[in-house]
């Protein structure tokens, strides 16, 4: 079965890897997001990647309302993660 370009396996475990978009990496923080998808079957790996691929791109689109301007769409939590973010980087 043909895997993903982004679904890396690292001895059994599968991983998600993504590239940050450049016009988002200032408010992001990172240029790459990699993490274990917890799970040596690829069927389960590919459904994972999917879930997570699907929540990247809302936080994408989330950055790059925030870097236009437009702080309507965010929430508390939204808020409380960007300011995570920035403490870790910044601080």
């Amino acid at each position: 079965m043909a895997e993903p370009k982004r679904l890396i396996k690292n001895s059994d475990i599968w991983y998600f890897r993504r590239k940050v978009p450049k016009d988002i990496i200032a408010t992001f923080g990172k240029r790459e997001i990699k993490h274990s998808l917890q799970t040596s079957i690829l069927s389960k790996a590919k459904s994972q990647f999917a879930e997570d691929w699907v929540k990247y791109e809302k936080i994408f689109e989330q950055h790059r309302k925030l870097i236009a301007g437009d702080t309507s769409t965010l929430t508390l939590k939204d808020v409380q993660i960007l300011a995570e973010r920035y403490v870790d980087k910044y601080l």
